[in-house]
């Protein structure tokens, strides 16, 4: 004898689970195929991605191979991602330049479906002396301003360890009301006043180091 759950029960079960936990579920029932597509709110970190929860590598090798698996399997995800509406998206993985492509990828197709709130926290965060000389090596990721450019729906955006892009002509963020730059290069008061000319609701502005 079968019992099938209401979808309220089921859907409040899936938005417990992990990423990673909430696709193996497509694989057990004909019925849950396509659930993992309706989450809304996408948090894309080590627990979410891994199967058991990882330290970062402290060496430079190592921890390039993680963030290739990292930027992979986030890939994988958005690629296969076809749910109507994205509500938050955040990305906490000490990630590179060379992964823009991917985090492009991320935020395009998150704005096109409506995204209200971004972080991406991508700054690996140590105090061993040993390890931080390596980090300082890593290139930033970069994020281009094109990405947000004719977007009203964004509310609150937080990027870390981001080296801005922004166009000369940048149309977009009426909506935006919270705004976080943490370890970002490239800030310059030109920059700035193109943003603060756009965001007219813009109520709380921090900017870190």
């Amino acid at each position: 004898m079968k019992i099938q759950l209401p979808d309220c029960i089921t859907s409040q079960i899936f938005s417990k689970l992990g990423l990673k936990d909430l696709v193996k579920t497509s694989t057990l029932s004909k019925l849950w195929r396509h659930e993992w597509q309706l989450r809304t709110d996408l948090n894309f970190d080590l627990c979410n991605m891994f199967d058991k929860v990882q330290e970062l590598p402290k060496s430079f090798p190592l921890l390039h191979g993680f963030q290739s698996e990292f930027a992979t399997r986030l890939d994988q995800f958005m690629l296969y991602y076809q749910g109507a509406m994205v509500n938050s998206i955040r990305v906490k993985c000490p990630l590179s330049y060379e992964h823009s492509d991917v985090i492009e990828r991320l935020i395009s197709k998150g704005i096109a479906k409506g995204a209200k709130r971004i972080e991406l926290l991508l700054s690996y965060e140590t105090n061993d002396d040993d390890t931080r000389c390596f980090v300082l090596e890593l290139k930033p990721c970069k994020f281009s301003f094109y990405l947000l450019s004719g977007t009203d729906s964004l509310m609150y955006l937080h990027l870390q360890n981001c080296r801005l892009v922004a166009p000369m002509d940048f149309s977009g963020l009426k909506n935006l009301r919270t705004l976080v730059l943490q370890l970002v290069d490239d800030v310059n008061q030109i920059l700035l006043e193109g943003l603060f000319s756009n965001c007219i609701h813009l109520v709380d502005f921090t900017i870190d180091d």
